[in-house]
């Protein structure tokens, strides 16, 4: 195949081999993701809270059907509060309420997020394997990655390498 530029910006984009393309240029690993400037602006304005927050999210089609009893989890067991981002398009899963209900304040659902801001007070991260954990390690944070989805196999056994929590 040719091309004049392949862009690969996932973190093993430069451990593939792209010997079959005729190509003028590869740009390859994070230096070329699209991770957004706030992410960074996050990691230098870090204000962690004591007792910790956790922020869990697990992708824009979560529903909280997977995020919520991992909230839940972190709550039985632990000193602190969770912010659970979920869907901003889908409806949330019916535990959802029940949730909230029973956690009161230690617990805040986000119906979509500026996950920067919300990366700025977090202390741990839980998300999928995806560009939320890219943006997660830009904001200063030691993410517990998750791997959600067939693309992200790659991306999980990296992050291991680099000594991240990834499953």
């Amino acid at each position: 195949l040719e091309c004049d530029i392949i862009i690969n910006p996932n973190i093993y984009g430069g451990e593939l081999d792209y010997g079959a393309y005729t190509v003028a240029a590869v740009l390859t690993g994070p230096a070329y993701n699209l991770v957004a400037p706030a992410f960074f602006e996050a990691r230098a304005n870090r204000q962690p809270q004591t007792p910790p927050r956790i922020l869990i999210s697990l992708g824009g089609t979560d529903d909280g059907q997977t995020g919520g009893p991992m909230a839940a989890a972190i709550l039985s067991g632990a000193d602190g509060s969770v912010d659970l981002v979920i869907s901003p398009v889908m409806g949330a899963a019916a535990m959802i309420s029940d949730l909230e209900a029973k956690w009161g304040v230690r617990l805040a659902v986000h119906r979509g997020a500026d996950m920067a801001r919300l990366m700025q007070t977090a202390s741990v991260l839980v998300c999928g394997g995806g560009v939320t954990v890219l943006e997660g390690l830009a904001a200063g944070l030691r993410p517990v990655a998750i791997h959600l989805a067939p693309d992200q196999v790659l991306n999980i056994a990296k992050l291991r390498q680099w000594g991240v929590a990834a499953f």
